[in-house]
């Protein structure tokens, strides 16, 4: 019998995390540079003028 609970087991506590860490922090690095350069280069979508060229025009209309 096991002397404990397999799934009270604190996260990290098994196997070394640095690898898993490392990795996410250089994922979220990455997006960061990303979103610095745009902000720099001005290139936000969300900042950008309306563009209405992708509606479509409706069937009803004659």
């Amino acid at each position: 019998m096991n002397a404990g609970s397999p799934y009270n087991v604190p996260a990290g506590s098994q196997v070394p995390m640095t690898s898993v860490i490392e990795k996410y922090q250089k994922l979220a690095y990455e997006d960061n540079e990303r979103k610095l350069e745009a902000l720099a280069n001005d290139e936000i979508k969300s900042e950008q003028p309306f563009n209405k060229n992708h509606l479509r025009k409706s069937p009803y209309t004659v």
